[in-house]
């Protein structure tokens, strides 16, 4: 037998062998890659995942450490009836006559708090990616508190931080592979963990007596790894999708409009212009009339000479301006209904991108 031929005979039998420990151990290969992969992640991102898991945790809380921060901007003797959108829009252009354009009334979620009054192009932020100017109106008294530039609060900084990395449209980009990566960690990790279902409660077991530190944070991470992984996935999916919304759009094939929520709808005001145009408070009444119990999450008033009212209204029983149950656009000069966008009534797919959203946010469970 030639050297060549028992070369080939060796190679053979490697080969009989390596099947034969596959079939004893089918996910082996996978788990040794899964595992390398995982590894990998976590040395080159892992620190950017921990950056957006403590901006996000404080994020869910932004209004209410917003309040701490700045105690003037809570109403100290909460009672009483708001006072109409109309004279709180007009102290709002009174405090900053020179800002044309549309403003968006943010209702407020709470008794005590503001409602936030945004411009989002002001001429000393213009060129930045998103730096709108937002103003604190007394809801009781149409009194303009104060105005601020996003990006210059503390709570608007680790928002910043969390969306785009200061980096602006780039940065947005970033986050939301950093997004696609966590999915991949989150996989990977599980992927190298799987014991078999008869080594589960074994594999999850943690002993803080060990006298091993690396064997008892190994323990920890993996225990804590499986025990979060339905929250992050959901977590990192709808951070995905805020970032790259067409993704799932397509996938579940929404026939939602609005794109990014926060996004006015292109509906244009179809009458006549005209020197009397439809007030916004006169918008509202009209707009509720299709939602009689509903509360008024947001107020917009027309961008252009031709463009429209736009009433946001939320889930009963939700106030939280994250996401509108239904969107009404009404004619800035006839104050006819021009458009109604009723996401809490669309198709499954858009009920699950919505409700994901939701989550992301912390709104959805109340």
């Amino acid at each position: 037998m030639t050297s060549k031929e028992k070369l080939l005979r060796k190679a053979r039998q490697g080969l009989v062998l390596a099947r034969e420990w596959l079939a004893r151990h089918p996910f082996a290969g996978l788990r040794k890659t899964a595992t390398a992969i995982h590894r990998l992640l976590a040395l080159t991102v892992g620190g950017f995942f921990v950056i957006m898991g403590m901006t996000g945790s404080l994020n869910v809380f932004d209004r209410e450490l917003d309040a701490r921060l700045n105690p003037n901007l809570t109403v100290s003797e909460p009672g009483g009836r708001y006072r109409s959108p109309d004279e709180m829009l007009a102290a709002v252009q009174a405090a900053h006559p020179r800002r044309v354009g549309s403003w968006t009334l943010v209702m407020p979620e709470r008794a005590d708090g503001m409602v936030t009054a945004w411009f989002e192009k002001p001429a000393e932020t213009y060129d930045e990616f998103y730096a709108p100017l937002m103003v604190s109106v007394n809801p009781y008294t149409a009194e303009v508190v104060a105005s601020r530039f996003w990006g210059d609060t503390v709570m608007t900084w680790i928002l910043e931080l969390h969306e785009e990395l200061f980096m602006g449209a780039f940065g947005r980009t970033l986050v939301g592979m950093f997004g696609v990566l966590l999915l991949c960690s989150l996989a990977t990790g599980l992927t190298s963990w799987w014991p078999g279902r008869a080594k589960i409660r074994q594999s999850l077991r943690v002993t803080p007596q060990s006298r091993n530190a690396g064997r008892l944070l190994f323990e920890i991470h993996r225990a804590a790894g499986v025990y979060g992984a339905a929250v992050l996935i959901i977590v990192a999916l709808s951070g995905v999708h805020l970032v790259f919304p067409g993704w799932l759009e397509s996938l579940f094939k929404s026939s939602s409009a609005m794109g990014d929520i926060h996004d006015k709808l292109d509906v244009k005001s179809e009458a006549i212009p005209n020197a009397s145009p439809v007030s916004l408070g006169a918008a509202v009444l009209v707009a509720r009339g299709l939602f009689p119990k509903a509360e008024v999450q947001r107020l917009m008033t027309p961008d252009t000479t031709s463009g429209s009212h736009q009433i946001w209204f939320g889930r009963p029983g939700n106030a939280a301006a994250a996401e509108p149950a239904a969107v009404v656009c009404v004619d800035q000069y006839s104050g006819h209904i021009l458009h109604v966008e009723r996401l809490a009534e669309g198709p499954a797919g858009d009920a699950f991108l919505s409700f994901i959203r939701r989550l992301h946010t912390g709104v959805a469970l109340g």
